[in-house]
């Protein structure tokens, strides 16, 4: 069986959709919660990043790998800041 990278980029996006949908609802419900407004900023710079990774051959090179990497980095370290505040820490950055 052969599985479309491309494919499976465009399923992360319907699921990242999805997810922020859900956390958006969280977010407004619990509005004094600061790790949900940074989970939802992980989860909407993730799916950013993988609409530019899925753009490859379509969007220049630097746009879809180096943009893109760039995206995914930096919504890991919102899900890190935003687990931090879920165990009440302060970020080390702070």
């Amino acid at each position: 069986m052969h599985f479309d990278v491309r494919t499976m980029l465009y399923m992360v996006l319907l699921v990242s959709i999805a997810y922020i949908a859900a956390l958006f609802i969280g977010w407004r419900t619990y509005l004094r919660q600061r790790q949900m407004q940074w989970w939802l900023a992980s989860t909407a710079t993730l799916a950013a990043g993988g609409v530019l990774l899925a753009l490859r051959d379509r969007v220049p090179d630097f746009v879809s790998v180096l943009v893109a990497s760039q995206l995914v980095v930096a919504s890991m370290w919102m899900m890190l800041v935003g687990c931090e505040y879920a165990i009440d820490r302060v970020p080390a950055w702070r």
